[in-house]
């Protein structure tokens, strides 16, 4: 079986509320469907934020359209971080 496309993503919202967007597979097929996606892109900010919205959208944390959601309401969306291994050895090098 292939590798399974899911992450979580932090959101913060213009009201201060700090949520976690589960995306999965489906939220990844949103966002190649959504006219915003130019074909050949890679993980940039918009994408980010389509698929932390799409997440939200789909699980019911979220009830506004993208563009609301990306113009107004979300203030910052963070993907994950390092794994601690990762972090760990990046910090010896310093």
């Amino acid at each position: 079986m292939g590798k399974v496309l899911s992450t979580e993503l932090s959101v913060l919202l213009d009201d201060g509320t700090e949520v976690t967007a589960s995306v999965d597979q489906r939220d990844y097929a949103r966002w190649e469907a959504a006219p915003e996606n130019v074909e050949g892109r890679e993980m940039n900010t918009l994408r980010l934020r389509h698929l932390a919205w799409a997440a939200l959208k789909r699980t019911g944390k979220y009830e506004h359209g993208f563009t609301r959601f990306n113009t107004v309401d979300a203030v910052q969306v963070l993907a994950p971080s390092a794994e601690p291994e990762e972090e760990a050895a990046e910090e010896g090098k310093a």
